[in-house]
């Protein structure tokens, strides 16, 4: 996985093979500088998304129970912390364009689904996508979210001018695609 912040233009990423897969690292983008390591997880981590402060990254570890899970992980080299913790564990996150919602996967069902929490504090919780769905990306003017479902990318549009509320999701384009 790999994240990147444009303002200073630094990319965060997973170390990809033998004992890196437990790394995240930062480089800038142009490749000048050294490769910094920003945080060392359990097993398999991941860069998801910076939060909008640009001095935070929402990371994923594979924990020891074996199920993912969201941490928030300081660039100043505090300890990350844990959020959004439910149940059978999440992956895939991102933030709105607002940075007032989360959109990530969680698979507590037993099914991979899209839900969405408010952020930072993780109060509400909705369910975005029905009958599975995983990876979700918000729009850049934050009124839809799309996810993969199966073989097709899905879309639900999404009210926040009065706390959160998503309509029915709909197939947009039929693939196989994969975010």
């Amino acid at each position: 996985g790999r994240a990147i912040r444009a303002e200073v233009a630094l990319a965060a990423y997973t170390g990809g093979t033998g004992d890196r897969v437990q790394t995240l690292f930062r480089k800038r983008v142009d490749g000048t500088g050294d490769e910094e390591r920003i945080w060392r997880g359990n097993d398999i981590v991941t860069a998801a998304d910076w939060v909008h402060d640009g001095l935070t990254l929402i990371g994923t570890d594979l924990t020891p129970e074996a199920r993912m899970g969201l941490f928030l992980v300081p660039l100043d080299g505090s300890p990350p912390r844990p959020i959004l913790a439910a149940p059978g564990g999440q992956y895939g996150a991102t933030l709105s364009p607002s940075g007032r919602h989360l959109a990530y996967t969680s698979i507590e069902s037993g099914v991979d689904e899209v839900f969405v929490s408010t952020f930072p504090e993780g109060g509400g919780k909705w369910q975005v996508s029905s009958e599975g769905g995983q990876t979700p990306i918000w729009t850049r003017d934050g009124r839809r979210i799309l996810f993969t479902k199966e073989s097709a990318i899905w879309v639900a549009d999404v009210d926040t001018s009065n706390g959160f509320r998503p309509s029915a999701p709909k197939p947009l384009l039929t693939g196989p695609y994969v975010l």
